[in-house]
C-alpha cells in the first residue's frame, strides 16, 4: 500500500447540539458550502486538489439527506469533485477518512477530502428510525442494549465505581478550563448569512449540578435489559447504575474535513502528518461503545509501532467509565490520554467525532511537537476503529 498523508484540516467550533444550538441559524448546505470554499483557497489546496469528497454523517436525512457531500460541492461550484455520504453511525467521520486512506494508498485516487459533519440541533431524532431502533429482533441482541445500560455494564466489568467515574470527569474537565482558542490551529469560524460571526470558538457544555449523583439509566430499562445481559454473562446478577449526567458527554454539532493526499513530489506539498495504520473491526463484547482496546493493540500491530512509542493518546468519551476501562485496559498514563479534553469537555459530535478528535490531536501533536498519536473510537452498534498518525508539522 502506498503511503497516504495528511496535507490540511480544518473543523468548525464545536456547539451544544440542542434545539437552541447556534448552528440552528445555518442550513447544513451552506456550513458545508462556507467550510470547502475556505479550504480551496488555502496552500494545500492548489497543490493537492481533491478529486472526491467522502462524508461521514450518521443522519442522512431531511436537510442531510441525498447526498450532501455532492450537493456541498455542487452549491460551492465545484462540479468536477466527486461526493459521497457515508453512514457508519458514530464512526462515519474516521471510516470516512479510512475510506479516502485506502483509495489514496490503492492509487486510485491523487488527493481525496475526508471527515464528518454532526448537526444533531437540526434534526428531529424520530427522522432516522429503521430496524436498528424499530424491530424486535435488535432489541434482544446485546449492540441493542441502550448506551448507559452498556457503560453501567462495562464499568462493573472492569470495577469502576461512581467516585472513580466522578474524579476522572473532573479532571478530564479540568483540562480544558486553560485552553486558549489560538492552540487550535486548524478551528475556522463560522459566519451567518449576513457575514457576521455566527460562533468562532468552542462552546463548552456546562456540567450538570442538580443532576449529579442520580443515575441516567432508569431503574425499568434497568429491569428490561439485566436478563439480556444475564444471557450474556451467566456469573452477573447485578450491576450498580453508576452513570450520572457529570459522567456523560453532552451532545453536540461541529464539523471537520481532512485533506489527504499521497507522496509528496515538490517541496511545495508539505503534509501535516502520515496515517501509519487505521483499523475497523467489531468489538468481541458485542456491547454499545466496547473494542477501543482491541482496535487499538490491531492499530499498534499493524503500524509495527510499539506502545510506548506512541506519544498521545485520544478515545472516545461517551462516558466516563468507557474512558477509564479503555486507560486501564492500555495501562496508560492519564497524563497521555485526552492531554487537552475530550468529549466530557467539548461535547460529543456523533458522526464527527472521529474527524474533530482526529483534528484535535494533529493541534496537539503540533503545539508539544510530539511524533505519534494514537486515536481509538467507539460506536453503539459494537464497532470501534483506532488511527495512528505521525506529525510532521
Amino acid at each position: 500500500m502506498n503511503p497516504v498523508y495528511i496535507y490540511d484540516a480544518l473543523r468548525t467550533p464545536l456547539e451544544a447540539g440542542l434545539s437552541g444550538g447556534a448552528y440552528r441559524e445555518i442550513r447544513p448546505l451552506d456550513l458545508l458550502r462556507q467550510t470547502l470554499l475556505v479550504l480551496s483557497k488555502r496552500e494545500f489546496w492548489r497543490h493537492v486538489p481533491p478529486s472526491d469528497f467522502i462524508l461521514g454523517c450518521a443522519t442522512p436525512v431531511g436537510d442531510l439527506g441525498k447526498n450532501i457531500a455532492r450537493a456541498a460541492l455542487l452549491h460551492a461550484g465545484m462540479h468536477a469533485i466527486s461526493g459521497v455520504q457515508l453512514n457508519r453511525f458514530d464512526l462515519s467521520g474516521l471510516d470516512a477518512v479510512g475510506w479516502a486512506m485506502a483509495r489514496i494508498g490503492a492509487g486510485m485516487e491523487a488527493a481525496v477530502l475526508a471527515g464528518g459533519l454532526c448537526l444533531q440541533s437540526s434534526l428531529d431524532a424520530r427522522q432516522d428510525r429503521g430496524a436498528w431502533t424499530d424491530d424486535p429482533d435488535m432489541a434482544i441482541l446485546p449492540t441493542g442494549f441502550p448506551p448507559v445500560f452498556s457503560a453501567d455494564l462495562q464499568s462493573w466489568l472492569h470495577a469502576l465505581d461512581a467516585d472513580g467515574l466522578e474524579a476522572y470527569a473532573k479532571n478530564a474537565r479540568s483540562r480544558g478550563q486553560d485552553i486558549s482558542t489560538s492552540d487550535f490551529s486548524y478551528l475556522f469560524p463560522i459566519l451567518d448569512d449576513n457575514g457576521l460571526t455566527l460562533i468562532d470558538q468552542d462552546r463548552l457544555p456546562e456540567a450538570s449540578e442538580t443532576s449529579e449523583g442520580l443515575p441516567l439509566l432508569p431503574e425499568v430499562v434497568y429491569q428490561r435489559f439485566l436478563p439480556l445481559a444475564q444471557k450474556k454473562y451467566f456469573h452477573l446478577e447485578h450491576f450498580p447504575r453508576i452513570h450520572a449526567a457529570s459522567t456523560a458527554a453532552a451532545p453536540a454539532d461541529g464539523l471537520g474535513l481532512l485533506l489527504l493526499g499521497g507522496e509528496p513530489t515538490t517541496a511545495a506539498r508539505v503534509p501535516l502528518a502520515r496515517i501509519r495504520a487505521y483499523v475497523l473491526l467489531e468489538s468481541a463484547e458485542n456491547l454499545p461503545f466496547a473494542g477501543m482496546t482491541q482496535a487499538a493493540e490491531a492499530a499498534l500491530a499493524r503500524s509495527g509501532l510499539s506502545r510506548e512509542q506512541i506519544d498521545l493518546w485520544a478515545c472516545d468519551e461517551p462516558f466516563a467509565g468507557i474512558a477509564l476501562a479503555f486507560q486501564r485496559s492500555m495501562q496508560l498514563d492519564p497524563e497521555r490520554l485526552n492531554v487537552s479534553g475530550g468529549n466530557l469537555v467539548f461535547g460529543r459530535p456523533a458522526a464527527a467525532n472521529g474527524s474533530y478528535l482526529l483534528i484535535r490531536m494533529l493541534e496537539d501533536l503540533k503545539n508539544k511537537q510530539l511524533s505519534f498519536g494514537l486515536l481509538a473510537l467507539a460506536d453503539h452498534s459494537g464497532s470501534s476503529g483506532a488511527i495512528i498518525v505521525e506529525n510532521l508539522g
